[in-house]
């Protein structure tokens, strides 16, 4: 029988132990990229996966003198670990020196966190066995600091080991290492929005290869980590079941000794709440292990971007080549011939090349048929392709044939407006405050208008009518305009992105409606835009036919909100114009898309809802006190400003929450919050959602001010409508960030 140990030993060995699994995953999940890095490092992964894991069997297994010695290893790899993690952040350690400066890398955070977690569980432990816990700590804190000097000194020494144990200095393409340089500013020189390759030296400027500029890392596969977690979690869990009931053995104190004693007897409910905790658990490690297969480790990139080509990029080819290929991260479309050209020197189309049509399944490809032998050039690759998230893609990249030198790009990148211009943020965002403004004016007369209509206390039966008739006017006129803009804003977004595909300025896309009908016809993303351009026609539909009755039977004065099939079916149609804005963009291209798809759609609904909703409460805070003169107008005005309140507290949290969960899904580490532009740009939009909702809690204490009155005060209401106007403009601003957000490249990319 296993020697018992306390129950807060066995916590603590437990936290251990959960550490050092997390660690050997970790190291797991990081041993494809050390093994392209090279053997060194790869045994260094796989030595700290062996050592984690045998530290961890110790800790589980051994009693009070065994554990001491299982806890000062725990304790020396923890400081192993955050040293590792804090040299290789620091210094750029041959063979790893990509991790320097990224302090705040997925995996370096997790391993530095459960080393961090290892040290505390070793450092506790250690202090309350034996002698006076001042004494110990001490000690474990002396222990700690002198393993880490240790590490620190060692670092370079490591290093140059590393480099000494590499392979022999093997220059590769038969570059020279001066050339090396060259290629590099070579490289510079093609279409910066190309993803151009980029020459890696391999262990200390040993054996060199080209990497892309969105190259996903090698990594592990969905099925491995997937295992790993699964094994991980299950001897977790096991140890852990184990540890604890040593420690209610220990608790209870020794066995009787006495032999013929009478064993005790059976628990029926405690085996059965056993069975219960036994099939929760196994649960519980089905799902999770489930999820890790899900999830993919490698994410896809949001934007198309090159990731590789044949030939490659500054390829010295010795013989012509038959076919010339693209691969890109995403699926891309071509929509004319000519966007993908083979060029000469002289920036003239090879009339021997042409695009040849990719098989079945292969929509992240486009290739160039090449027939007969090219004679000895520079050849430039011209391509402009739009990605699945409705994004042009335009580069070049060059290759030599027949020993001829390497020449700059050839032909010149057409003309036109840019995603992030002007013309395209513009329509963006006419189509986003447009589609939003048409959900939110149906959520605000069904949710808000109507019920605070109704309950106001204060109004007559005369008072209630007018109001009533007054919002159905302003209701429908609203509603008219906004469509009329949203159509108008989604045929500007069609010219502004047939300009963007085309190469042609915004004037030479409305000149030549043909080519607009062209992408239109041939793209998925004319076909959304054919969706939504059918459900407004829908929504038109719904909305003459629901206005056209109210205005007939005068159901204003019987109902303020509108029918309810028809405020519903025009409620969804507008939602599914958003949902298809979602479908178009980052999302249906992001991990998980199906999931990502439907936080964005419920984002941009709450978001339409709140931001839309304000406009609404600022007409009627505007309109009411003018309709209404003196008490009436203002209890109208309070009234319509709690109900608003309870529903925009909802849609922000809704906000709120899909907001962080897209962040997640679009980022790959906080670091890229200000390293990149879209990172830099959702700060931007959290910066400006802090004073709305400072206006907010403002709104909310002068709303139970008003209350508590017993009767609206119409200077409180004249100062809430003055905050409710500036929390708009800023409403307004998030929504152009909104805008601008759609055409940057996210984080993850």
């Amino acid at each position: 029988m296993r020697e018992p140990i306390t129950r807060r030993e066995a916590a603590l060995r437990t936290v251990a132990i959960a550490a050092l699994s997390g660690l050997a995953v970790v190291h797991l999940v990081a041993l494809p990229y050390a093994v392209v890095q090279g053997a060194p490092i790869a045994a260094v992964c796989v030595a700290a996966i062996a050592a984690s894991v045998r530290v961890a069997s110790s800790l589980a297994s051994a009693g009070d003198a065994g554990g001491r010695a299982a806890w000062r290893a725990a304790v020396a790899l923890g400081v192993l670990t955050g040293g590792g993690w804090l040299v290789t952040r620091a210094v750029a350690v041959p063979g790893v020196a990509e991790d320097a400066g990224r302090w705040t890398s997925a995996l370096g955070l997790v391993a530095a966190g459960l080393a961090v977690a290892l040290l505390a569980a070793g450092s506790v432990a250690r202090a309350g066995a034996g002698r006076a816990v001042a004494v110990r700590r001490r000690a474990g804190l002396r222990a700690v600091v002198g393993a880490a000097a240790a590490a620190l000194a060692l670092a370079p020494g490591a290093a140059v080991a590393l480099v000494a144990l590499g392979p022999a200095p093997v220059h590769h393409h038969g570059l020279a290492p001066a050339s090396i340089a060259a290629h590099r500013i070579h490289v510079a020189a093609v279409d910066s929005s190309a993803a151009a390759a980029r020459f890696r030296p391999g262990f200390g400027g040993h054996t060199g290869h080209y990497l892309y500029a969105n190259a996903a890392r090698p990594h592990l596969p969905r099925w491995a980590l997937a295992l790993a977690l699964g094994a991980a979690m299950a001897f977790v869990w096991l140890a852990g079941g184990g540890l604890a009931r040593r420690g209610a053995e220990g608790a209870a104190g020794p066995a009787p000794a006495d032999a013929g004693s009478p064993a005790p007897p059976t628990d029926p409910a405690g085996a059965a709440t056993r069975r219960r905790r036994l099939r929760r658990r196994a649960l519980t490690l089905v799902t999770l292990a489930a999820l890790a297969f899900a999830v993919p480790v490698a994410s896809a990139a949001a934007h198309a971007t090159l990731v590789g080509a044949s030939p490659a990029p500054l390829a010295r080819l010795g013989a012509s080549p038959d076919r010339v290929v693209l691969r890109f991260s995403e699926p891309v479309q071509v929509v004319r011939s000519g966007d993908v050209a083979l060029l000469d020197r002289t920036g003239r189309r090879v009339r021997a090349a042409a695009i040849a049509r990719p098989g079945r399944g292969e929509r992240r490809v486009v290739a160039i048929a090449v027939r007969g032998a090219l004679p000895a050039d520079s050849y430039t690759v011209r391509y402009r392709v739009l990605s699945a998230d409705a994004h042009a893609l335009t580069g070049a990249l060059v290759f030599s044939v027949g020993g001829a030198p390497l020449l700059p790009p050839a032909g010149g990148a057409a003309a036109g407006p840019s995603e992030t211009g002007a013309w395209a943020v513009n329509a963006r965002f006419a189509e986003l405050a447009a589609l939003g403004l048409l959900l939110a004016l149906v959520a605000f007369r069904r949710l808000v208008w109507a019920p605070a209509l109704a309950g106001a206390s204060g109004l007559g039966p005369a008072e209630r009518a007018a109001a009533a008739r007054a919002g159905h006017r302003t209701f429908w006129l609203a509603f008219w305009c906004t469509a009329a803009v949203a159509g108008l804003a989604e045929a500007a977004v069609l010219v502004v992105k047939s300009a963007l595909v085309f190469g042609s300025g915004v004037w030479g896309s409305l000149t030549t409606p043909a080519a607009a009908a062209r992408l239109a016809a041939s793209s998925r993303f004319g076909d959304l835009l054919g969706l939504r351009g059918a459900l407004l026609c829908a929504i038109a539909g719904v909305a003459f036919w629901a206005w056209s009755n109210e205005v007939a039977d005068d159901e204003p004065e019987r109902s303020p909100g509108g029918r309810t099939a028809c405020a519903l079916a025009i409620g969804a149609a507008s939602a599914a114009t958003l949902g298809l804005v979602s479908v178009q963009g980052h999302a249906s291209q992001a991990p998980l898309p199906a999931l990502s798809v439907a936080f964005d759609a419920v984002h941009l609904g709450a978001a339409a809802i709140w931001v839309g909703g304000l406009a609404c409460l600022a007409a009627v805070l505007r309109a009411a006190p003018r309709l209404l003169p003196g008490g009436p107008g203002a209890e109208l005005a309070a009234a319509v400003l709690r109900r608003f309140s309870r529903v925009a507290l909802a849609a922000v949290a809704l906000v709120a929450v899909t907001g962080v969960l897209r962040t997640l899904g679009e980022l790959g580490g906080p670091a890229q919050l200000w390293a990149t532009p879209y990172g830099r740009s959702l700060l931007l939009k959290s910066a400006l959602l802090a004073p709305v909702a400072v206006l907010a809690l403002r709104h909310r204490r002068a709303i139970a001010g008003l209350g508590r009155s017993g009767r609206p005060a119409g200077a409180g209401l004249r100062r809430i409508a003055r905050d409710v106007r500036v929390e708009l403009v800023l409403a307004a601003g998030i929504v152009l960030v909104a805008a601008v957000l759609v055409a940057q490249v996210p984080g993850r990319a």
